[in-house]
């Protein structure tokens, strides 16, 4: 028998079953064109009832809707952030911080590749343990960032004298940079597309990827705004550091309560089909039965 509901989408499940059903009733197989239908006109009443009422109802959907809007709160105001935080916090020369955040997207762009390979990858059941295992480990280096800020002298006022371990807390700083970023970069990336848009499915894909989109760079907006006010000088940079090592803490409980959630609802999609499998095999048989009796 073909295991139907092993690593595959909720549109490949309906397929397969509607081809059982004809091999034992003779029902028109529908295409992938036909079941995923032409959008259509419709008012803003039935736009919400259709496509957002549903996609509101599963908790998964909310899990990655905060996880959006913390990850791209914390991300973009490291991105905006850094060179000062070389400047106020560490005390470099103004073109020294500048420098350093341009290793930043190089990481990020390694860790996008690396989450889509394991996303198309991974069976469905293991890949949605991507955003926890990387946000626990991100969150790990936040925490390792946070105590590092917290043990370094204040700045001298005269930067062409610095520390004599300047130099290696510029370095070690990056890297603690590089680290978040690659760890973190790759599964947000992902949270308002992939993930979000298999929840949707095909009639509220769109809206939702751009629904959680778009309260991600919400947050990012608040975060810039309050941390803004906070990184004049090395207290303040550590106060960031405090919160945002909270917002990713956070961020791994949600991606922890998303994995469960999506494991669970892979399970029961997966029982589903096997079901439907067997319901359509036994069919087959009863039809072959009563013919050879006729």
């Amino acid at each position: 028998m073909r295991n139907i509901g092993k690593g595959r989408s909720d549109l490949d499940i309906r397929v397969e079953e509607a081809k059982l059903q004809q091999e034992a009733g003779g029902t028109p197989v529908p295409s992938y064109n036909t079941m995923a239908e032409e959008p259509t006109k419709r008012s803003l009443k039935a736009f919400y009832w259709e496509v957002m009422h549903p996609t509101f109802k599963v908790p998964r959907f909310w899990c990655i809707f905060v996880m959006t809007f913390l990850t791209t709160a914390s991300r973009e105001t490291v991105n905006t952030y850094t060179p000062q935080l070389y400047d106020k916090a560490l005390g470099t020369l103004p073109h020294v911080g500048g420098s350093m955040s341009a290793f930043c997207p190089i990481p990020a762009a390694l860790s996008i590749a690396i989450c889509g390979y394991l996303f198309d990858a991974l069976p469905k059941k293991r890949r949605c343990l991507i955003p926890v295992i990387s946000y626990l480990i991100a969150w790990f280096f936040w925490v390792g960032f946070y105590f590092f800020l917290m043990r370094l002298p204040e700045p001298r006022a005269d930067k062409l004298a610095p520390h004599p371990d300047q130099q290696k807390n510029n370095w070690i700083v990056l890297v603690f940079l590089l680290a978040t970023t690659f760890f973190s970069a790759g599964p947000s990336s992902f949270l308002d597309g992939a993930y979000v848009v298999e929840i949707a499915g095909p009639k509220g894909a769109a809206f939702a990827a751009g629904l959680s989109s778009g309260m991600g760079y919400c947050g990012a907006a608040v975060a810039i705004r309050i941390f803004g006010r906070l990184n004049t000088n090395l207290q303040g940079w550590q106060t960031i550091l405090g919160w945002t090592v909270f917002m990713a803490g956070t961020v791994v409980l949600l991606a922890a309560c998303y994995s469960i959630l999506e494991y669970r609802h892979m399970c029961r999609l997966e029982r589903a089909a096997i079901k439907a499998e067997k319901a359509a095999a036994l069919e087959v048989i009863v039809d072959d039965k009563t013919t050879g009796t006729l």
